[in-house]
């Protein structure tokens, strides 16, 4: 499995747990298992592509209020897999 292959099940996966977990971490119950879940992926983003502008958007978006409720570790491959 390639790198960007990679990237892409794992930004899928990850955002995929967090919807699951929205109702528990929705009303901030478990919002520090929500940031643990960011802070991992954005470690293995970076590691499996290289660090990137592009993964900056989406570090904003994880701490500005209700922005976050939205899926964004997609968005980070786009770019990055085609600078590569």
């Amino acid at each position: 499995m390639n790198r960007t292959k990679a990237a892409w099940i794992l930004a899928a996966a990850a955002d995929t747990l967090q919807i699951v977990l929205l109702p528990a971490t929705g009303m901030g119950a478990l919002s520090p298992v929500n940031d643990a879940i960011d802070v991992v992926v954005a470690i293995l983003m970076i590691a499996l592509m290289g660090w990137n502008i592009a993964f900056l958007p989406t570090a904003i978006a994880e701490v500005v209020p209700m922005l976050n409720l939205f899926p964004t570790s997609p968005h980070d491959v786009i770019p990055t897999a085609r600078s590569s």
